[in-house]
């Protein structure tokens, strides 16, 4: 080491070779053939300059050695041995460099072989991490670092070196590499998106669930904001200001959010979103998991809406079962005749129930209404003549139209034309514009038919209750042939 001019303190380099060819000029050997000069010094030690030079480029040492390239002398100190489980006087004296890299791991030793092979052909600088056995017969992670030096012919002459333990080191970035690879599987396999955002707002990652909801690739959303993401400005608004009230609470919370897909779809999602912390505890962002909840969502206020339909349908059914059992005992003098009418009125009423409840109570066929209150009071295929196409009738529509068929088919199985073995009921029915409908119930081959002298329950219902539920016209005639009875109402579009 010199001061130079200038007052700075230089590294010289001294120059220094191992011994390689212990014969004696003169021996027979021609000088022009014979390997390169033996050194004039042991060379054990790595010189002043060069053990600062590798030490400030490598960093904590536990060994050092050269090897002196041409009569493959490898030297080395006591810990680089240990470091390498070998026999530290068989380094100090100087053992050929294979007998060092036996110690290197399999798995490692074509990486290091050509490391060292591409240092040796250009010259310069070398580095390698590899794993080496140790005395004590533990792996450890090494990293080696050298200065190959060529003669004036450009030929490899000595190779000096440090060795670094970076063990800890690399197990510190396995350990982070496995928590990556955890990370990258948790965030393949976890159902919805999952993200993380800076400060104000900005992306920083996203799994696939993210690509699927923005409808675009990572790299074109990491970086930007859901304001500048989201179609709906409204949607992006509310979900950043959730985002900033989580951040300045510092607590995780539980939220549902609104935000729609690219192609119209809306989606309620089902937030966790927590504060991001750095190091030192503060707030540098947020992170958070999405699952999409719409079908839960919808099947809810499905729930509640069958709820309220169920509570509209029982309340509508109590109201009709009140009317006809007011109906059918005010007055009556025979209680057992008011008994039994009063549980087939129930009756055609639960199977009007029934045959809503196979369509879940949406709509009933108006062909099924009709056969099936028919068919109460008379053998449907021999005394009665079904006409019209399929017609789906409202909740509400069906249960009317079946009393009021059971009331027709009642008075026709007592007084009509189903109360003798040949007397018939024709019973038609049409849409026509403006989707109403028109049914007519015409009885023939009956009794002689008179009008009735006092309107009863049954006509009543027909023609006042029915006609004011359809919002239509209900008329009866009692024609000598037979009754004839014409509904109008309106059908829903």
């Amino acid at each position: 080491m010199v001061r130079s001019i200038s007052g700075n303190l230089q590294l010289t380099r001294e120059t220094t070779t191992l011994p390689h060819d212990r014969r004696r000029p003169g021996d027979g050997h021609d000088r022009a053939n014979a390997a390169p000069a033996p050194p004039e010094r042991p060379v054990a030690q790595l010189t002043a300059a060069e053990r600062v030079d590798l030490a400030l480029k490598a960093g904590a040492i536990v060994g050092t050695w050269v090897w002196d390239v041409p009569s493959d002398v490898f030297l080395a100190d006591e810990q680089f041995a240990r470091s390498f489980g070998v026999d530290p006087e068989l380094c100090r004296r100087g053992l050929p460099l294979e007998e060092v890299k036996r110690s290197i791991h399999p798995d490692d030793a074509d990486r290091v072989n050509a490391a060292i092979g591409e240092a040796l052909g250009r010259g310069g600088g070398y580095r390698c991490e590899y794993r080496v056995l140790r005395s004590d017969g533990v792996w450890r992670w090494v990293e080696a670092t050298g200065e190959v030096q060529l003669d004036p012919e450009g030929r490899p002459t000595r190779f000096p070196g440090v060795l670094v333990d970076i063990n800890d080191r690399r197990n510190t970035e396995e350990a982070l590499l496995q928590a990556n690879r955890l990370l990258r599987t948790f965030m393949v396999a976890v159902p919805g998106v999952v993200y993380a955002k800076d400060r104000e707002g900005r992306l920083l990652v996203g799994n696939r669930g993210v690509e699927a909801l923005l409808g675009r690739p990572f790299e074109d959303f990491v970086g930007r904001t859901d304001m500048e993401l989201l179609d709906d400005k409204a949607e992006a608004a509310a979900v950043m200001a959730n985002d900033r009230r989580i951040m300045e609470s510092g607590e995780t919370q539980q939220l549902e959010e609104q935000v729609t897909f690219p192609d119209g779809t809306v989606a309620w999602w089902h937030s966790t979103k927590a504060p991001l912390l750095n190091e030192a505890g503060e707030v540098v962002g947020l992170i958070g998991s999405s699952v999409d909840i719409t079908a839960r969502r919808r099947a809810e206020e499905h729930r509640q809406l069958l709820l309220n339909e169920l509570n509209h349908r029982v309340k509508n059914t109590l109201a009709v079962v009140q009317s006809l059992a007011r109906q059918t005992f005010r007055g009556a003098t025979d209680l057992a005749r008011a008994s039994d009418a009063f549980e087939a009125r129930l009756g055609a009423l639960s199977r009007a129930h029934n045959l809503l409840t196979h369509a879940s109570w949406e709509a009933a066929d108006l062909r099924d209404v009709v056969r099936d209150q028919v068919s109460q009071v008379a053998d449907v295929e021999r005394r009665a003549i079904v006409e019209g196409l399929s017609v789906r009738l409202p909740p509400q529509v069906a249960v009317s139209m079946a009393l009021a068929l059971h009331e027709l088919g009642t008075n026709a199985a007592k007084y009509g034309a189903l109360s003798n073995p040949t007397g018939v009921v024709r019973i038609a029915w049409s849409v026509g514009e403006g989707n109403w409908l028109r049914l007519r119930w015409e009885e023939s081959g009956g009794p002689l038919v008179r009008p009735p002298a006092r309107s009863g329950f049954g006509s009543r219902m027909i023609e006042r209750a029915l006609a004011q539920e359809l919002g239509g016209e209900v008329n009866i005639q009692y024609l000598p042939t037979g009754v004839v009875c014409e509904i109008l109402a309106p059908l829903p579009t």
